[in-house]
C-alpha cells in the first residue's frame, strides 16, 4: 500500500523525463492534438467528443508525471490525472456506446 501511495508523491525518476526535448516537445504535441481536436469538433456536426477526452487525458497525464512540482501540487496533479483517465475510460467505453449506438 505504501508503494501505491508513494507513486503519487515521488518525483519522476526516469532519465527520459529529464530531457527537455521530451518534456516540452511532447507537451507541445499533445496540446496541438487537443487544440486540433477541439477546432475540428467546432466545425463538425456530430456530438462525438471522444478524441477531445483522449487528448485531454494525454495532456494532463504528461503534465502530472513528467514535470517536477512541490509535493502537494504533485499529489494533486497525479490524482487529477487518474481522475481524467477514469473519466476518459468511462466515457469512451461506457457512455459512448450507450449514447451513440443505442444500447
Amino acid at each position: 500500500m505504501s508503494s501505491f501511495l508513494s507513486s503519487f508523491s515521488d518525483a519522476p525518476k526516469r532519465p527520459l523525463v529529464e530531457n527537455p526535448w521530451w518534456k516540452y516537445g511532447f507537451l507541445i504535441l499533445t496540446c496541438l492534438l487537443l487544440f486540433t481536436s477541439i477546432y475540428n469538433q467546432i466545425d463538425s456536426q456530430t456530438k462525438n467528443y471522444s478524441i477531445i477526452v483522449c487528448s485531454a487525458m494525454l495532456v494532463v497525464n504528461h503534465l502530472a508525471f513528467s514535470f517536477k512540482y512541490t509535493r502537494q501540487l504533485r499529489i494533486f496533479m497525479r490524482v487529477l490525472a487518474w481522475l481524467f483517465m477514469l473519466f476518459g475510460i468511462v466515457y469512451i467505453f461506457g457512455l459512448y456506446f450507450m449514447l451513440f449506438t443505442g444500447m
